[in-house]
C-alpha cells in the first residue's frame, strides 16, 4: 500500500494543478458562434493558446484596475468587493505584464460587445488578469490542503484516495472559471473550508484563541463571496454542540452566549465597515445577487402568491439541487457501490464518526442553502460536490487500511482507472464537443 505524506501530497497536487491549468490554456474551446449562448468571451492570446472567459469577467477586471468603480451606482460587485480588492493588491508587482500584453495583443472575439473597449481593458489590465489567476491557483491549493486534512486517517493518505483529487481539479467549475477573473473557485474551496471548521468544533473549544482568527478570516472571505455566510450557522451549531455535549461542564451558558456574540461581531465587522463606507460615500448600497437574481428575497415576494407557492418552489429547488449533485458525482456513486459490496469486511469502530457526522450535516446545510437561495445554476449547485468527494475519499481511506493487500490493489486500480476515464471524458466533452 502506497502512503503519501502531507509534503508529498502538496507537491503532487501543485504539479497536477499546473498541468491541468496548462491544458486549459489550449483554446479557446467554445466555438465562436456559441459564445453568447454559453455566456463567454473568447480571448486569443498567442499561437494555440486562448481561453473562453466568463462574460462577466471584464467587470471583475475593471473593478481591480479601477477600484473606484466599485463605488458607482449599481456596481455589480459593490456588495462583494473583497476579491477585486485582493486582485488590485496582487497585481501591483505584476504591472510589467501590461507592457507584455501590448506586444502580444490578446484579442477578444465576440461581435455583440464593444471589442475595442474590451480589448483595451484586457491589455491595460493583464497584470490584474494574472492576479486573478494567481488567486484562483492559491484557492485551489488551499482546497487540496483541506482535502488532505479531512480524509487522512493516519499521517498520510493512500494513492487510491489521492486519485479522487482529480475531481476537485478537473470539473465544470475549474474548466469554465480557472482562467476567468471570477469568484467561482470559492465553490470548491469554500465547502471544504467550512467542513474543516465544523470538524475543528468537535475537537477544540471555542474559547481557544484560534477561533478569533477563524472568525476574522471568514469575515474577510464573506466580503469576496456570499457562500461564506454559511459560517454563521456552522458557528452556531458548534456552540450548541460544545455547550450541550462536549464542554458543558467547563463554562456556564452566559459565557457561551458572550463568546458567540464576540465571534459574531468579529465576523460581521469587515462587511459592516465596507457597508458604512459605501453608504457614506455614495448614499446607497447595491446587492446585485438580490436585485438581479432575487436570491433569498424571492421568498418574500413569493409569499404574496401564497405559502403553497413558496413550498412548491422550495421542493423544486431541493430536487434540482440533489439532481445536480448526482449529475456531477455519478463517478463517485460507482465507487461507493463498490464499497458497499465490501462493507461486510469493515470495522466501523475504528472510523471517526464525528467526521462522518460533520460530512452529513454540512451536506444537508449546503442543500438547504441552495434550496432557499432560489437561484438555480450549475455552478451554485456544485458546492455540494466537494463535500461528497471528501466523504467518498474518507470512506476509501478507511477501507484501504482494513482490506487485504490484494483487495487494496483492486481498490487502487479501480480508483485510478475511473479517475483517468473521468478526467479524459470531462476534458474532451467540455472542450472538444460542441
Amino acid at each position: 500500500m502506497i502512503i503519501i505524506n502531507q509534503k508529498q501530497f502538496m507537491w503532487l497536487s501543485i504539479v497536477l494543478l499546473m498541468f491541468v491549468s496548462l491544458l486549459l490554456l489550449v483554446g479557446p474551446r467554445v466555438p465562436t458562434a456559441m459564445q453568447k449562448k454559453d455566456c463567454v468571451v473568447n480571448v486569443h492570446i498567442v499561437g494555440p493558446f486562448g481561453i473562453s472567459m466568463a462574460c462577466d469577467s471584464p467587470e471583475y477586471i475593471l473593478d481591480a484596475v479601477h477600484p473606484s468603480h466599485l463605488l458607482k451606482k449599481d456596481s455589480v460587485r459593490q456588495s462583494r468587493p473583497g476579491l477585486s480588492l485582493a486582485a488590485y493588491v496582487v497585481s501591483k508587482p505584476l504591472s510589467f505584464l501590461n507592457t507584455l500584453s501590448r506586444a502580444y495583443h490578446p484579442k477578444l472575439t465576440r461581435s455583440d460587445i464593444k471589442s475595442s473597449r474590451a480589448n483595451a481593458l484586457l491589455q491595460s489590465g493583464l497584470s490584474v488578469f494574472a492576479a486573478y489567476a494567481l488567486l484562483n491557483l492559491a484557492t485551489l491549493i488551499a482546497a487540496c490542503y483541506l482535502f488532505f486534512s479531512m480524509v487522512r486517517v493516519h499521517k498520510g493518505i493512500t494513492l487510491a484516495t489521492m486519485s479522487l483529487l482529480v475531481m476537485l481539479l478537473i470539473n465544470p467549475a475549474t474548466e469554465a472559471y480557472f482562467w476567468s477573473p471570477h469568484d467561482q473557485m470559492f465553490n470548491i474551496m469554500g465547502p471544504l473550508l467550512l467542513v474543516w471548521i465544523g470538524y475543528q468544533g468537535f475537537h477544540s473549544s471555542v474559547f481557544e484563541r484560534k477561533w478569533y482568527w477563524i472568525s476574522a478570516m471568514l469575515g474577510l472571505l464573506v466580503t469576496a463571496y456570499g457562500l461564506f455566510l454559511l459560517f454563521a450557522p456552522v458557528l452556531f451549531l458548534i456552540f450548541v454542540y460544545q455547550f450541550t455535549v462536549k464542554f458543558n461542564n467547563t463554562a456556564g451558558i452566559g459565557r457561551y452566549i458572550v463568546r458567540l456574540a464576540v465571534h459574531a461581531v468579529v465576523f460581521i465587522v469587515p462587511t459592516l465597515i465596507w457597508y458604512l463606507y459605501v453608504m457614506h460615500t455614495t448614499g446607497s448600497y447595491y446587492v446585485h445577487e438580490a436585485a438581479a437574481f432575487h436570491q433569498f428575497t424571492w421568498i418574500i415576494s413569493g409569499l404574496h402568491q401564497g405559502v403553497g407557492y413558496v413550498l412548491h418552489r422550495l421542493v423544486q429547488n431541493a430536487i434540482w439541487t440533489m439532481t445536480m449533485m448526482v449529475r456531477y458525482s455519478y463517478w463517485l456513486l460507482l465507487i461507493i457501490v463498490g464499497l458497499i459490496v465490501t462493507l461486510r469486511q469493515l470495522k466501523f469502530a475504528s472510523w471517526d464518526k464525528g467526521r462522518l457526522v460533520v460530512f452529513g450535516v454540512m451536506t444537508a446545510l449546503f442543500i438547504l442553502f441552495s434550496t432557499f437561495n432560489g437561484y438555480i445554476a450549475p455552478h451554485v449547485e456544485f458546492t455540494v460536490v466537494p463535500i461528497f468527494i471528501i466523504t467518498c475519499a474518507y470512506l476509501i481511506e478507511c477501507l484501504s487500511t482494513q482490506l487485504s493487500a490484494g483487495a487494496q490493489k483492486i481498490v487502487l486500480a479501480g480508483c485510478v482507472g475511473s479517475m483517468a476515464v473521468y478526467a479524459t471524458i470531462t476534458y474532451v466533452y467540455l472542450y472538444y464537443l460542441p
